[in-house]
């Protein structure tokens, strides 16, 4: 297929249709009329507002959302909104089950009828540029992406945000670092569509600089400003604010290769992957058998609940940790991520060259020439029978013992160098994934991709070559 016709027939899935779009409409007027009436009881002047995706008409048939806005008078402060007007919208719809967000300021996520709601308590701005909390410039973003994009470049944008759900990049949370769904847009908008940004983003090289309204002399002034971020993109209503400020290097070199696949090689996979039945399933994961006796796993239990961004957080502390340390023993790390059920679980999963190593290990010392530290190291050796220290090439060898062969049992004794936080106080267990095989169930997706080596910017072009 073309790009064209792969590209038509994936706009046909992500364009909401007429009756979903009413269904949205009225979901928004029940719930604008509930805030109203709370707004009213407690004295609180605010316009209950749309915002975000559907506001735009860049949202996703595939993925319903809905942004529901307070904007509260601008006499309220932040710490009215978090001390009484949350907890206020916290009560109102408890009976929802809502899911509390706490990133850089508080909000609610509550499913309905199929649409992913998030009511969000804002202040009103008087002048563009003027904030209060982090999510006060929000009207100005849906202004300015309405008053910039036609309907050809909002089809476009949906477009790109499916690409970036596909490869696992969308989403500015700690738990992606990815693409925000206004930044995708302000990339469509910069160049003029989908496949027109994925030809730019094939070429990029940190850093990335793009300033749609001119706020900086030169990219060089806005790379010095934001202190060297490998993507910047400078908010059309806030000269001060990178809009991917969240995305790291790995996400966006993923974002990279990603384009440069899909331009090589079209296919329908990079919006919508194929289901992976059960017995293709069993037969991969039986080719890489060997490796789930190399993966180390750390579980951690927690005995509170956390915010996602806060177990997600110390996820990642903990997953770098361990590396670390791992390495200062003499393991060779292959690769290493982290995992969280966003509520009381986290996983780390290091998958290493060999589990157990051998109980005695080379030791690399110093040049002869370094006459201090020559003679230091002579001494340090020189007691330990079989041990030497010897001479090759020049530079002092010598055999020490491995104080931990084991990886389990190194991750066991030393947790205290590697949990941050919460995850010190939870319940700790260490195994080789291959002891507990029951675990790839309970985070399928996450070790599947793991253990399968193919991360999801990959995956689409594997699959394409894979079914040929």
């Amino acid at each position: 297929m073309s790009f064209s016709e792969i590209e038509r027939e994936v706009l046909e899935k992500l364009k909401p249709q007429r009756t979903l779009e009413e269904i949205g409409y009225r979901l928004y007027q029940s719930l604008k009329e509930k805030i109203e009436e709370a707004l009213k009881s407690e004295g609180w002047k605010g316009d209950v507002t749309v915002q975000g995706s559907f506001a735009k008409g860049t949202w996703l048939a595939t993925s319903p959302e809905l942004d529901i806005f307070i904007l509260l008078d601008p006499s309220f402060t932040y710490t009215d909104v978090k001390e009484r007007v949350f907890p206020k919208l916290y009560r109102l719809f408890e009976s929802l089950n809502p899911k509390v967000r706490f990133s850089e300021h508080p909000y609610l996520i509550v499913e309905i009828e199929g649409f992913t709601v998030e009511i969000v308590p804002a202040i009103r701005s008087e002048r563009e540029g003027e904030f209060k909390t982090a999510v006060d410039r929000t009207p100005y973003h849906t202004r300015y992406v309405n008053l910039k994009a036609d309907e050809y470049l909002k089809d476009q944008i949906r477009l790109l945000k499916q690409f970036a759900r596909t490869i696992g990049v969308y989403s500015a949370d700690i738990a992606v670092e990815g693409f925000s769904g206004y930044l995708l847009e302000l990339l469509a908008l910069y160049y003029g569509g989908f496949r027109e940004t994925l030809e730019a983003a094939s070429r990029w090289k940190a850093p990335v600089v793009i300033d749609l309204e001119g706020h900086y002399k030169s990219d060089r002034e806005a790379a010095r400003f934001f202190g060297g971020r490998p993507l910047i993109v400078v908010d059309p209503v806030d000269p001060k604010r990178n809009v991917a400020s969240a995305v790291s290097r790995e996400r966006l070199g993923e974002f990279i290769m990603a384009s440069r696949l899909y331009l090589k090689r079209p296919s329908i996979y990079y919006f919508f992957l194929p289901e992976v039945d059960s017995s293709e399933r069993k037969r991969l994961l039986s080719l890489l058998e060997p490796h789930l006796e190399r993966t180390v796993i750390v579980d951690v239990r927690l005995r509170t609940t956390l915010p996602p961004d806060t177990i997600w957080g110390e996820a990642k502390r903990a997953c770098r940790n361990i590396r670390s340390l791992l390495e200062r023993e003499g393991f060779e790390v292959v690769r290493c991520s982290a995992w969280t059920n966003e509520s009381n679980r986290a996983m780390v999963a290091c998958l290493l060259e060999d589990a157990i190593k051998p109980e005695i290990a080379r030791q690399r010392g110093p040049p002869v020439e370094s006459f201090e530290h020559a003679m230091r190291f002579v001494e340090k050796y020189l007691t330990r029978p079989g041990c030497g220290p010897w001479i090759e090439n020049g530079r002092l060898l010598a055999l020490k013992e491995r104080k931990y062969p084991n990886a389990v049992l190194l991750l066991k004794e030393k947790s205290e160098e590697y949990l941050v936080s919460d995850f010190k106080s939870g319940e700790l267990d260490v195994y080789l994934l291959s002891w507990k095989p029951e675990v790839l169930e309970e985070a399928r997706s996450w070790l599947e991709e793991f253990i399968l080596g193919k991360p999801k910017w990959l995956l689409p072009y594997y699959l394409l070559l894979e079914r040929e």
